[in-house]
């Protein structure tokens, strides 16, 4: 099954060095829970997923990955969201993408998984709808966010963690 993952350009040379690793799927906002956790979109635009707000354009590219539809690390949003977040991070989540037109939550998948960068179908510059080609080289390196190698994906999101808890008093 073909997904997308959207990303800026700062993020494009570690994924195409490690793949996608990280991200962050809250499970409770009010304690800084969550779980690490790729997130796509079946929508080919990037409206509507609570992409904005972001130090950087997460929108700014859009990757078409070959996530193994079988496999069990896989989900929809919309069937895992009620069983392991609780309803104030839904409606939290969901309001943010409200925002914005587009698809949604309902065109919302989360991998827990890693994938590598062969599974990187197509990159789309999507403000002009342009294939990139050497999408691992479109920024400066001096302008890329440190890359998360699979084996740093869980000190990653503690340091994540601690960040959102330590703002959020």
């Amino acid at each position: 099954m073909i997904l997308y993952h959207y990303t800026s350009a700062c993020h494009l040379r570690a994924i195409a060095r490690h793949g996608l690793t990280v991200g962050d799927v809250p499970t409770d906002i009010h304690r800084g829970g969550g779980r690490i956790g790729v997130w796509f979109t079946s929508a080919p635009t990037p409206g509507g997923h609570g992409l904005e707000g972001s130090a950087v354009d997460k929108k700014q590219y859009r990757l078409a990955v070959e996530v193994p539809d079988d496999s069990p690390l896989l989900v929809r949003w919309s069937e895992w969201a009620p069983k392991n977040a609780t309803a104030e991070t839904i409606g939290a989540l969901h309001s943010k993408a409200a925002e914005h037109e587009g698809e949604g939550p309902a065109s919302w998948y989360v991998f827990f998984g890693v994938l590598q960068p062969s599974t990187i179908r197509l990159c789309v510059e999507t403000a002009t709808g342009t294939e990139v080609e050497n999408w691992g080289e479109v920024s400066p390196s001096e302008m890329d966010l440190p890359a998360v190698p699979a084996w740093h994906r869980h000190a990653w999101h503690r340091k994540l963690m601690k960040s959102i808890y330590r703002n959020a008093k």
